[in-house]
């Protein structure tokens, strides 16, 4: 695991950012919410600084792989077809793969990118990890990053989630999208220390149990 130095250069993290930004600013704002919570989270969980600094950096470039997808399918309006979710499902492993081709002192970064779209139950991508098999900032980065992408907007969905409409989520969730420590701890920082989004209550009629919210963060 990463020591007091910094898992990735400044500046080789910065130029990544920029990156994202040009070609999506909504996917950019997203990434760095997440790793700003992640890192919050893993503070809170009492991680050392090394471990805090990686899942900051694996939060703003968890999305790193989406350079590769065509953005009409990022963008789209409604479901995706099987053959557009084989594009979107590459983004994981493609990240990991450009973190890797930096260098291979990424490996820890590019294995939290990479595990990010895990799920507990062995039923993720994209290489169908379950339980502890995940590493632990890939798991953390699950929560965090599903719980900004339903609460916040998106070009291709209507439907924004409050404060805890996401918390219910998370909870029904826990044990088979999600390591239910992991939700335990985040809720119970979000009930503390809130970090960023507004708090609101449901809006009557909506379901928090929606398969199709799961899939938010495409």
């Amino acid at each position: 695991m990463p020591g007091d130095r910094d898992i990735i250069p400044p500046n080789v993290l910065h130029a990544f950012q920029r990156a994202l930004f040009i070609a999506d600013q909504e996917t950019a704002r997203h990434a760095a919410r997440v790793g700003a919570a992640a890192a919050a989270l893993g503070r809170w969980m009492g991680l050392p600084a090394g471990e805090v600094r990686l899942l900051r950096a694996a939060g703003i470039l968890h999305d790193l792989g989406k350079l590769v997808v065509p953005q009409e399918i990022l963008d789209k309006p409604g479901p995706l077809t099987a053959d557009e979710w084989v594009e979107v499902r590459r983004h994981p492993s493609v990240g990991a793969d450009i973190l890797l081709a930096v260098s291979a002192d990424l490996a820890p970064l590019a294995d939290a990118v990479r595990s990010h779209h895990e799920r507990w139950d062995g039923s993720g991508y994209p290489d169908g990890r379950a339980g502890e098999q995940i590493p632990l900032a890939g798991r953390i980065l699950a929560v965090v990053d599903v719980f900004d992408a339903v609460t916040c907007t998106r070009s291709y969905r209507t439907h924004t989630l409050g404060e805890l409409e996401a918390r219910a989520l998370l909870v029904a969730e826990s044990g088979s999208h999600f390591d239910a420590s992991v939700v335990r701890t985040y809720l119970a920082v979000r009930a503390t220390t809130p970090t960023g989004q507004t708090w609101r209550r449901p809006e009557s009629g909506s379901s928090a149990r929606d398969p199709a919210l799961v899939e938010a963060t495409r």
